[in-house]
């Protein structure tokens, strides 16, 4: 294919669309070589692989632990550390006679709260996710 002297101009637009598919699947490309490489070597196949795993801790008894427990120390430390505040909720907002500091260290409370919250619900969706995985043999890849 000859392009003219600034012609490749008209073809700039493409570019934008053409990379991320030449990215898929040259990615794809390199993933289907390591299965096989794993293949090769192992010799099983990738369920070879698999049962050559160590098994993941039961996650049920991690969560009950928690639930008993609580979280240690240090990871709440860490969720503090992370949690930020970006908006005030509007009740929060509306309390004419708090400081400014005070809305924002009752809003960070709050978001620590949820995100604790989120963070054992998670757990929850994952056993979902592995028991819909066990009875039908797939799990939605979006």
């Amino acid at each position: 294919m000859s392009i003219a002297r600034r012609g490749f101009l008209r073809l700039l637009p493409g570019a934008a669309v053409a990379a991320p598919i030449a990215a898929k699947a040259a990615a794809d490309e390199l993933m289907g070589q390591q299965a096989g490489l794993v293949r090769g070597v192992l010799g099983g196949g990738v369920e070879m692989a698999q049962a050559c795993a160590p098994a993941p801790p039961d996650r049920s008894r991690i969560k009950d632990f928690f639930s008993k427990f609580g979280l240690p120390d240090f990871e709440r430390d860490r969720i503090w550390q992370e949690t930020s505040v970006h908006y005030l909720d509007p009740d929060i907002a509306a309390k004419k006679s708090w400081s400014m500091n005070v809305k924002i260290l009752t809003q960070r409370e709050r978001n620590f709260k949820q995100r604790i919250g989120r963070e054992l619900r998670a757990w929850d969706f994952e056993d979902a996710r592995e028991a819909f995985q066990r009875k039908h043999g797939f799990w939605f890849w979006w």
